[in-house]
């Protein structure tokens, strides 16, 4: 009876493995989070370089994260979603999860998009690849052009920097070169307009 008992609860441990989902998933980069994603009430503001006293509020709403399982390509990725209110324009930066070339390597990277009836824009502006490459291999004119241990903007000093270029910054929808920092985010940010936004002062929600 005992050995009966025993089958039954083998039997069951093995159905219950073989039917567990094999598919498989990709997971972005928790370090590169740290640069670009932030809870929602997060606020950043910015002074044009060229224009002081020129200022923009960009606050964080609609803070979302989800696994979606892309049943044609037969795996699953991680992706976070945060809308930016950025010079009174609602503007949608999403981060997803890749494979990279073979299924032991994974890419997460940023883009970020405008839509309404005067036009579209989408800008790929952060990226992370397992292999530590400096080219976004999906869009070959976004590079990381500069890590800075330390950089100074508008008189603040800031630690833990990545430099993202659009290179030319011709292709570039609406930003060329971004720069990011560990746990604040975007500290300057260059437009194919000729401006360039400078923060100078941000609160990050808890």
């Amino acid at each position: 009876m005992k050995n009966k008992r025993f089958i039954y609860i083998l039997l069951a441990v093995l159905i219950f493995v073989g039917c567990k989902d094999k598919t498989p998933t990709y997971y972005v980069d928790k370090e590169m989070l740290r640069y670009c994603w932030f809870p929602e009430g997060s606020y950043w503001i910015y002074e044009e370089a060229n224009t002081p006293g020129l200022l923009d509020s960009v606050y964080a709403n609609d803070v979302s994260s989800r696994i979606v399982n892309d049943e044609d390509s037969g795996y699953k990725y991680e992706a976070y979603t945060i809308i930016l209110n950025v010079q009174e324009k609602r503007r949608i930066q999403s981060i997803l999860a890749w494979p990279g070339e073979n299924e032991s390597e994974t890419l997460s990277e940023l883009t970020e998009s405008f839509s309404d009836p005067s036009g579209q824009q989408l800008d790929y502006l952060f990226f992370s690849h397992t292999s530590v490459l400096d080219t976004l291999t999906s869009y070959q004119t976004t590079i990381i052009c500069n890590r800075h241990d330390s950089i100074t903007i508008h008189g603040s000093i800031y630690l833990d920097a990545i430099e993202v270029c659009i290179t030319p910054p011709q292709v570039a929808d609406w930003t060329y070169n971004v720069i990011w920092v560990k746990d604040i985010g975007i500290v300057r940010r260059s437009l194919i307009d000729g401006k360039t936004w400078n923060l100078i002062r941000y609160h990050i929600n808890n």
